[in-house]
């Protein structure tokens, strides 16, 4: 099997065809081997981008009904299995792009502003006339001023992959925070009382009335009024963070409430606990962002809890 670790300075490009190549190598069980089970797992663990780009080929595959299409030759035909590796990973490659976002062009027409937004469960991305890219997650908007490099989000949360200008900073303006990108990929969510911001590479500075704070990569930072506060070294939180950009939520020991209220944002129809205590249990799991039946399911028969359907609504009890 081709060695998959990775290039030094990797571009995103190649970085998503290294985790198409092994979500093609995952579904060949000949070859699955346990040392190829720790190199896989190395590769994982170097970098928040490498999970991201595994779930975004798993999750294109899925939803464009690839499977079936570009499964491997019968082991014996090793020359057909050569020739076939590298069309079957850039047919996961463009499945996963086509799947997960919707892409518009912005052109940078001075002194305008416009206005992008998705509705409850939707996802779209917007990619401007230098390359950067931005991706909107459920239930957001966000103002483009094109003539100063601009983007205010006035609710919800956007992963930004920005193509650095020294003379001309991009800027982020979210509740009260100003984000100026330093060469950057991260995200940033608008919530109700603070404001939350995850780097995956390069450096982003944080501004607001207090102070300046400067970001490095696999930092979580929390802004609200009364100061910010960062977790350093969280890589592990932020790929969870950034999973719906596959269209996946993903909890280790969250409380249910916390997990209702994710679920919450990305659907019409809701959960709802019917009590604190309920809400305080624990759980882990890996869910699709609309499977709020799969998820409640989950929730009785792991932790013993009743369910009950009310009009379009699912109740949690004891």
């Amino acid at each position: 099997m081709m060695s998959k670790r990775e290039i030094p300075l990797a571009s995103a490009d190649e970085i998503d065809a290294q985790g198409a190549e092994w979500f093609i190598a995952r579904n060949e069980p000949s070859e699955w081997t346990d040392a190829t089970q720790a190199e896989f797992d190395a590769w994982l663990a170097q970098s928040p981008k490498h999970q991201l780009a595994y779930w975004r080929a798993e999750a294109g595959w899925e939803r464009a009904g690839l499977l079936s299409a570009v499964r491997p030759p019968a082991r014996g035909d090793a020359r057909a299995r050569r020739v076939l590796r590298p069309w079957s990973v850039r047919i996961v490659s463009v499945a996963a792009l086509a799947a997960i976002a919707v892409v518009a062009s912005y052109y940078w027409i001075a002194g305008r502003a416009i206005t992008y937004a998705t509705p409850v469960g939707g996802h779209r991305v917007i990619t401007l006339a230098d390359g950067s890219r931005i991706e909107l997650n459920t239930d957001t908007v966000v103002r483009l001023l094109a003539s100063q490099r601009s983007v205010e989000l006035a609710k919800g949360e956007v992963f930004f992959r920005v193509k650095h200008d020294a003379a001309y900073p991009f800027i982020v303006k979210a509740g009260g925070q100003r984000l100026v990108d330093l060469g950057t990929e991260f995200f940033v969510r608008n919530e109700e009382s603070r404001v939350r911001v995850g780097l995956v590479e390069g450096r982003v500075r944080l501004e607001n009335s207090i102070g300046q704070t400067l970001l490095a990569p696999g930092d979580i930072a929390s802004a609200a009024k009364d100061g910010v506060s960062i977790k350093h070294n969280a890589a592990r939180e932020l790929a969870d963070d950034l999973a719906w950009r596959s269209g996946h939520l993903v909890f280790h020991r969250a409380s249910l409430a916390d997990a209702v209220a994710e679920f919450n944002r990305y659907n019409a129809r809701k959960l709802v606990i019917a009590d604190n205590a309920v809400g305080k249990l624990t759980f882990s799991s890996v869910f699709s962002t609309n499977a709020i039946d799969a998820f409640a399911r989950t929730a009785q028969k792991s932790l013993g809890l009743s369910v009950m359907h009310r009009g379009e609504d699912i109740v949690i009890s004891r």
